[in-house]
């Protein structure tokens, strides 16, 4: 066994234009009750108050260490606090997140000399809601997932990216900040993450390549980060971008796919198949929920693309929640008018539509 309570653990923070929350974030990881931490504090450009206040940081705690850089992007941003990180273990926060106190050294008790992941649960701070609670709080799976049933309950459950069913784990496998990583994991085999510019949601393929590549990952019922929703962010929201980066995604996937060994590569395919769907039908719901724009022409603009139809008509059954498989019924029976008519009713009532997915997502 290691002696994990000598080894330090880089926490990797990309910060632009969070002045309202940086200070809450690296407050909660100055009072982290695991001391031996260097925090990599990466300013990606930031035009607001953001910068000033970490590198205060670090002039209070010398494990505070901070770095400025043009604006190129959170990915941009985490590789270059990879780049910099020397310990043995890897946490990846946003500065729009927290920590619970007890975090890092929970996370560091984990691990061993076989595990290179260390994946935790984490809290929802939803104002939309006017609660924090713990996904799948009941779920408390203590488990070491090698080979064959890491391919099966952690891969493929994470490009499947809504569990669904036949899956043991529930919670989502996809953001980079509920996990702790080896460093040298990375660094042997050279998972740095793609531009969210290029790829929409950056987490997915580096978690796909660490997955992969992981000898074992161990699955514990630990609670550290708290994740705030923002209303307005890049996730929640429709861009311009949102379809050509979905479908890059895909591809991008399916090509790295090309020199990797699988021990079932059709449901891997099929996980990556139905994540597209469910992608699909969050562009097409956060359309509805935008403004200033023609809602129901760029529904028809993305309805009309090839790639979209292929994937909506498939004869797949899309593994998808409960309001999504509504949605992509609509699609399918209804036509894009009365699906549109449907979305905006949704979005009309949108705290009864949070109300209505926290309830599906707590069962």
């Amino acid at each position: 066994m290691e002696k994990n309570e000598k080894q330090l653990v880089s926490v990797i923070i990309p910060i632009y234009n969070v002045e309202k929350y940086i200070n809450k974030c690296l407050e909660s990881v100055r009072r982290q009750t695991y001391k031996n931490i260097e925090v990599i504090m990466v300013n990606d450009g930031s035009t607001d108050s953001s910068g000033k206040i970490a590198e205060d940081f670090s002039h209070k705690d010398s494990r505070f260490l901070y770095f400025e850089k043009q604006n190129n992007g959170l990915s941009s941003a985490r590789n270059f606090g990879l780049n910099s990180a020397v310990g043995k273990y890897v946490f990846f926060l946003d500065s729009d997140d927290w920590l619970l106190e007890n975090c890092i050294e929970n996370y560091v008790k984990e691990f061993d000399d076989t595990i290179d992941i260390v994946i935790g649960k984490y809290m929802l701070e939803d104002n939309i809601l006017g609660k924090s609670y713990v996904p799948y709080e009941a779920e408390k799976i203590n488990e070491v997932f090698k080979q064959e049933k890491k391919e099966r309950e952690i891969l493929e459950r994470h490009l499947n990216a809504y569990p669904g069913h036949g899956f043991l784990i529930r919670d989502t496998l996809m953001p980079v900040w509920k996990n702790m990583y080896k460093r040298n994991l990375l660094t042997i085999y050279n998972i740095v993450f793609v531009s969210e510019r290029k790829i929409g949601s950056e987490d997915y393929a580096f978690n796909f390549e660490a997955y992969y590549y992981s000898s074992a990952i161990k699955l514990a019922p630990i609670v550290g980060c708290v994740h705030v929703i923002v209303p307005g962010s890049l996730s929640r929201r429709y861009y311009a971008e949102a379809l050509e980066r979905t479908l890059f995604r895909k591809e991008y996937i399916k090509a790295s796919m090309g020199g990797k060994d699988f021990y079932n590569r059709d449901n891997i395919i099929k996980a990556l198949n139905n994540e597209s769907c469910r992608m699909i039908i969050g562009i097409l719901n956060n359309i509805c929920k935008s403004k200033n724009i023609d809602r129901l022409e760029q529904i028809k603009k993305v309805m009309s693309n090839p790639e979209v139809s292929n994937v909506l008509n498939t004869d797949m059954k899309p593994n998808l929640s409960r309001d999504y498989l509504i949605i992509f019924w609509a699609l399918r029976h209804l036509g894009i008018k009365m699906t549109y008519g449907l979305l905006r009713f949704v979005n009309a009532n949108y705290n009864l539509y949070r109300r209505f997915q926290y309830i599906c997502r707590k069962k």
